[in-house]
């Protein structure tokens, strides 16, 4: 849910374009939205907008972090987060 809620915050705080990692973000979104249903924002939004280069940045780090986890996996999901190209 954590992850959820900072991938929207960055989502919102960049306008949705992330430079070349604004379709991930949406296919991040959708994945954890998957996995979790959806998840209603709590709390304050990032005062600040954040470049879209910045956003891309975290995202693609992001994804090759998760990438290292999933070859931790016993099986290969099938769905949601863990399922996403990367």
């Amino acid at each position: 849910m954590v992850q959820r809620r900072g991938f929207s915050r960055l989502a919102e705080a960049c306008g949705w374009d992330a430079a070349e990692a604004s379709t991930a973000l949406r296919d991040t979104l959708e994945a954890l939205d998957d996995d979790l249903g959806p998840v209603p924002s709590s709390g304050p939004g990032l005062d600040l907008p954040l470049h879209r280069d910045a956003v891309a940045y975290l995202l693609l780090g992001s994804q090759l972090g998760t990438a290292v986890l999933r070859r931790r996996l016993p099986e290969p999901p099938l769905r949601g987060f863990f399922a996403l190209p990367g």
